[in-house]
């Protein structure tokens, strides 16, 4: 039977789930270009939002030692690539003079700041719309508002699908 990083979900013959919280932050293209070098290896699917990588194989014509310690291998060194990009993004983030690194943040905080201001404005503007029955500046106030909702929402993208 298989030595794994990481938890079997399922095995059958000539095919393997492996899950391993791990394949949620490695680099997908590294794992499967160090997994198909291995022989009898057919196709990988890498799922990163599960965390587990899918194994199709010609069970005859794999071994399982090899490919155990070949997996194990695959899985630290995607890791440690994915860890090591992180560190030298991080250098450079220390690099930067303090004026970029506040005026960055300033420019995000005035910029949030006017979206959620035009938003309660609009918002406000097509409540007041309604009960008045001015359907023109309703329909005007709830383009603004969109605009600033989807603008709001792209902004937190990365939270929300996280």
């Amino acid at each position: 039977m298989f030595e794994l990083n990481g938890h079997i979900a399922s095995s059958t013959t000539g095919r393997l789930r492996v899950k391993n919280p791990l394949l949620k932050t490695v680099d997908v293209q590294s794992i499967k270009k160090c997994l198909s070098d291995l022989k009898g290896v057919i196709s990988i699917d890498v799922n990163t939002m599960l965390g587990s990588v899918l194994i199709k194989f010609d069970p005859e014509k794999i071994d399982e030692e090899k490919f155990s310690k070949v997996f194990n291998k695959c899985i630290v060194k995607a890791q440690r690539d994915d860890s090591e990009e992180k560190e030298e993004d991080e250098d450079l983030l220390k690099n930067l003079p303090a004026e970029i690194k506040k005026t960055g943040k300033s420019i995000y905080k005035k910029s949030r700041k006017i979206e959620n201001q035009t938003m309660a404005i609009a918002g406000g503007l097509c409540v007041a719309a309604v009960c008045t029955k001015l359907w023109k500046l309703h329909a005007v106030a709830g383009w603004i508002f969109a605009v600033a909702a989807t603008a709001h929402t792209i902004r937190y993208r990365k939270t929300v699908f996280k």
